[in-house]
């Protein structure tokens, strides 16, 4: 990694990309600064608060759930 991305390293946090994305997503819908600006900040929270509770669900719910919730899933929407 050269020199030159450290002070670029901020602008890859998941907060940071998802209140750019949405403030672009907002821009190109041609809303007004107060929404766009909110869609920013809303799709920056998003991006940082679903892999925090995906985590949360995942270290707490116990491993033979999980793959049993898995499995019923595929089985229902994957009928073979």
């Amino acid at each position: 990694m050269s020199l030159t991305w450290v002070g670029l390293l901020p602008l890859l946090w998941p907060i940071v990309l998802g209140v750019i994305v949405g403030a672009l997503i907002g821009a190109v819908a041609q809303l007004d600064i107060k929404k766009v600006l909110f869609l920013g900040v809303t799709m920056g929270a998003v991006m940082e608060l679903i892999p925090r509770i995906t985590k949360l669900f995942i270290d707490t719910i116990p491993y033979e759930v999980l793959t049993g919730v898995s499995n019923r899933v595929k089985r229902v929407y994957f009928q073979d």
